[in-house]
């Protein structure tokens, strides 16, 4: 990973979310994003090429997921794909639940 990329701070997300009341919705959507991705090898696969530019993935996972997912979740996923970052969706669903966790 480059050195020009910040850091995901997993403990202000979780105080971020657990500030606006959300924290366990956002675990939730996570969670399921994480099973998505493992259960839909071709999103995951679209998702980590390469070969997509980013406003191509965020336009079309727009067009898949559900209405309903908080903005904090869909901003969470926007920024991966945005800093390159797609593959580390199960880590941030992991981080995330051991911040809310403990």
């Amino acid at each position: 990973m480059p050195s020009s990329r910040k850091k995901i701070n997993y403990q202000h997300l979780y105080l971020a979310a657990k500030k606006a009341g959300i924290a366990e919705q956002l675990e939730d959507e996570l969670y399921w994003f994480a099973r998505l991705l493992h259960d839909n090898y071709d999103l995951k696969l679209f998702l980590e090429n390469e070969r997509f530019n980013s406003d191509h993935k965020k336009r079309r996972l727009e067009e898949v997921l559900p209405p309903n997912l908080s903005k904090s979740f869909r901003d969470l996923v926007l920024y991966l794909i945005d800093t390159g970052r797609e593959q580390f969706y199960l880590t941030v669903a992991r981080e995330f639940s051991r911040s809310l966790s403990s």
